[in-house]
């Protein structure tokens, strides 16, 4: 669905530029677009995309990062959790920033969410299947088994799957299988949204690390970013939204400005939103009101959404050109009468991405060789 933001940015562009920043160690603009999509209203699901992020690029690499992470997120108190969970959300990405990651994870992921698989064949996920996966190192089944296989959509199951990993994974590397499977069901409990695929990555993530302990990976070191709450309350300051907003000043990064950004699969690619400039600059009110910061706003001046118009209306049409008029004097929003330059900060061209070169750059310390032929037929990631 196309969905705008605080500032006007597209939800999968604002998602896509910020694993980007992670990747090039750009902190100013990791932490500018987590804080987009977190002051957009959307608390609870760019924590849980960031704790997504972390499995799907860091892990491997920093499997103690885990603990500290969900000590943090356990200190988060109902009372003032919204202010709470981004000071949360900067620690996090303060902490990754400096740490080494691999695409490992993300990779299978994508090719086991995207690549065509019959289980008709596979009914169980026994010890002897797993055992053959790994004698020929074939983790790419095993991510389209763990990401399609229905069977994997229960959190037990997931567990089960992951104590038959443990013990074809014992046969070379010394692991503590109570320890390892308490930890991981205590960890599906803790993740602020229990989705789907965060779960499976988790597995995935985990048996990934596996494998790099039998190759003797290094392991990246426990250090942390001191947790400064004062410090962090204060830069957080620079993020929040101030009034009144100028898409000129507070839009501060554009959108495409991330050489790799049209490798993911991007809402404006889609053939539904070949018109996304038009949904900009001429009815960015429709495309916003979902978003909890723009609907809070819309609420309050008595605008609601028409999903038959396409259009955000007042119901009373006596007081409608009133309402309109009171809500563009206070807001000033006008997209269309913006500078190319302001408005090629969220609609400026991006040309659709090559996994390749993605893989060759980013990807330095991968420790699963995938095959060209893979790369190839990858087409985008999902975000």
């Amino acid at each position: 669905m196309y969905q705008l933001s605080r500032y006007l940015y597209e939800l999968s562009e604002v998602k896509g530029n910020l694993i980007l920043a992670l990747l090039g160690k750009d902190n100013d603009q990791a932490l500018f677009w987590a804080l987009e999509y977190y002051y957009s209203g959307f608390p609870c699901q760019v924590v849980n995309f960031v704790i997504q992020i972390y499995y799907d690029f860091y892990y491997v690499l920093n499997p103690t990062f885990e603990k500290y992470m969900f000590v943090q997120l356990k200190k988060v108190s109902l009372v003032n959790e919204y202010e709470e969970l981004a000071l949360f959300l900067k620690l996090i990405i303060d902490n990754l920033i400096h740490r080494p990651y691999t695409l490992d994870v993300y990779l299978l992921r994508n090719i086991g969410l995207q690549f065509d698989v019959i289980f008709d064949e596979i009914k169980d996920i026994n010890s002897e299947i797993l055992s053959l996966l790994f004698e020929k190192d074939n983790y790419i089944y095993l991510s389209c088994i763990l990401m399609q296989h229905p069977k994997f959509q229960e959190s037990n199951q997931l567990e089960y799957l992951h104590g038959q990993i443990i013990d074809e994974m014992v046969k070379y590397i010394k692991i503590n299988k109570k320890v390892k499977m308490t930890d991981t069901a205590t960890i599906f409990k803790k993740c602020y949204k229990q989705e789907e695929t965060l779960r499976r990555t988790i597995i995935l993530a985990k048996t990934v690390n596996y494998y790099s302990l039998t190759k003797c990976v290094k392991m990246h070191r426990p250090v942390y970013i001191e947790n400064n709450i004062e410090q962090r309350s204060k830069e957080l300051l620079h993020y929040k939204t101030t009034y009144p907003t100028t898409l000129k000043d507070d839009a501060k990064y554009a959108s495409n400005n991330q050489d790799f950004i049209g490798i993911f699969h991007l809402e404006r690619f889609k053939k539904e939103n070949e018109d996304f400039r038009h949904k900009y600059l001429n009815n960015w009110e429709f495309y916003a009101y979902n978003s909890p910061y723009w609907n809070n706003i819309f609420v309050l001046y008595g605008l609601h959404k028409d999903e038959v118009q396409q259009k955000v209306i007042v119901e009373d049409e006596d007081e409608d050109e009133d309402i309109h008029c009171e809500f563009y004097d206070d807001i000033h929003y006008f997209p269309d009468e913006e500078s190319l330059e302001t408005q090629n900060k969220s609609i400026g061209i991006i040309e659709k991405g090559c996994v390749k070169l993605f893989y060759e750059k980013y990807g330095i310390r991968n420790i699963i060789q995938i095959e060209e032929q893979y790369m190839e037929d990858l087409q985008y990631f999902v975000i």
